[in-house]
């Protein structure tokens, strides 16, 4: 059970001996044992006869008003049992003096000089050092930790803490989520990356470039790269991509010169090829041979005379 202490408890005993003492009743203005602790319980107490010449005071276990003396701290007989002799004694709960604890003024420290236990509220240790840090090395157990040097961190061995430098620490995992990253492998100190940052996620996913090269989306979020068209070459759509092609490659499906009745002769790149005649109303002959045009435009064959008809309204 639990050490026991109470005010103002205090019977007597005519025991002899060594051993266990029988309580048997209040001495006046005081109270019994077994209204201030419980059977089990362990106390402080201290024993003495009416004289004042024998004396023990020690620890002992409190069990239907008989209490059996288990450890002496002080006593008549050089520190041990006293072998109480006939006669009325009496039998109390004190506070001995070398387990109280007190404030020196600037701490709390014990009369046998011995520190607070963990148990107890303590830490079981005395003395620190700037940067000590408190940890339980067992069960109700606190040592200190030593400072780390400049640039540590507190890192944990499974056990205990321990002060570790950065670049000791193996990175064995690392998380880009979907970018495309991955670390190369695990690593100490610097995390070097590996792969690329993919479109989705404001990169490229592309790690090398020529002069001259372009982006291009080749997918739904993901980009491509094209070679720099050749010298004259224009930017213009493929299927489903942009491409670089010669001008002259560049069909040219239709043409229009109105009613001059000039028409191409077919669709065709580069050069454009007319076919037809140009018409008397829009500044032509109408015509593809000298003798037709010069009948069309009613010139003298001798070059004589022109008599060209014009016609009004």
């Amino acid at each position: 059970m639990a050490l026991t202490l109470a005010d103002r408890v205090r019977e007597t005993t005519s025991t002899t001996g060594t051993g266990a003492v029988t309580l048997v009743g209040a001495v006046a203005g005081f109270r019994t044992f077994s209204s201030a602790i419980t059977n089990g319980d362990t106390t402080y107490y201290a024993i003495v006869t009416t004289s004042g010449s024998a004396w023990e005071v020690g620890v002992g276990t409190y069990n239907a008003n008989t209490l059996t003396r288990t450890t002496v701290f002080d006593s008549s007989n050089s520190n041990t049992f006293v072998n109480f002799q006939a006669g009325t004694k009496y039998v109390f709960i004190t506070q001995p003096a070398g387990k109280a604890v007190y404030s020196d003024g600037t701490n709390i420290v014990s009369a046998d000089g011995t520190s607070l236990a963990p148990t107890y509220g303590g830490t079981g240790i005395t003395s620190y050092a700037t940067g000590d840090t408190l940890y339980a090395s067992a069960t109700n157990v606190l040592s200190k930790l030593t400072i780390g040097a400049n640039g540590y961190f507190l890192s944990s061995n499974g056990t205990i803490p321990s002060w570790s430098a950065l670049s000791g620490v193996a990175v064995t995992t690392f998380s880009a989520g979907t970018t495309g990253f991955t670390p190369s492998s695990a690593t100490a100190g610097v995390v070097t990356l590996a792969g690329t940052l993919i479109g989705a996620n404001g990169g490229t996913g592309q790690t090398t470039y020529a002069n001259g090269d372009m982006l291009y989306g080749v997918t739904t979020n993901t980009l491509s790269k094209l070679t720099l068209g050749s010298l004259g070459q224009i930017l213009t759509a493929g299927a489903t991509t942009p491409i670089w092609a010669t001008l002259s490659g560049v069909a040219v499906t239709t043409i229009s010169f109105g009613s001059t009745g000039l028409t191409p002769a077919t669709a065709t790149g580069g050069a454009v090829t007319v076919a037809g005649t140009l018409a008397l109303a829009s500044g032509g002959t109408g015509a593809t041979t000298v003798a037709t045009a010069q009948t069309n435009l009613q010139v003298d064959p001798a070059g004589t005379a022109v008599a060209m008809a014009i016609a009004l309204g």
